[in-house]
């Protein structure tokens, strides 16, 4: 396959399954074997992935993602995007990240994912949240 291929394959893979939300398209983009290297979610198979993609896509309304920079070679696609979202309850939030694809006979059979989940935790609120959790917490294990 060309270089110019596994880049489209790589499109499609950010449009058709992450921002317009096709989970049937993993089966088409992503090889039996697929393997998502990611120490916090590994996952294995397309399967693994259309309910990782459906429970993303489930906390926000109208997640969308655009392509900011790709940079392809031999079997590895880079791809740089940035994703617009709000959160159910109304807040907005944005987050950057990158993947490295590496695509075989016209299928992603690896990905090795990284983005800002701590800075959309922060969007969000979580962060604040799981702070205050802690010291809720370790101020119950001080009253022991």
């Amino acid at each position: 396959m060309t270089i110019e291929f596994n880049k489209s394959i790589a499109e499609r893979w950010l449009m058709e399954l992450w921002s317009e939300g096709k989970l049937d398209a993993a089966d088409h983009l992503l090889a039996a074997d697929y393997v998502r290297h990611d120490p916090e979610l590994p996952l294995k198979g397309p399967d693994a992935y259309k309910r990782f993609v459906g429970v993303f896509r489930e906390a926000f309304e109208d997640l969308e993602f655009t392509n900011e920079h790709m940079v392809a070679e031999g079997e590895k696609v880079f791809i740089r995007w940035q994703a617009y979202a709000t959160l159910k309850g109304g807040k907005t939030s944005e987050i950057a990240g990158t993947d490295l694809l590496r695509i075989v006979d016209g299928k992603i059979v690896e990905s090795w994912p990284l983005f800002d989940g701590l800075g959309l935790m922060r969007r969000m609120g979580i962060f604040r949240f799981l702070l205050l959790a802690r010291k809720i917490r370790q101020s119950q294990a001080g009253a022991r």
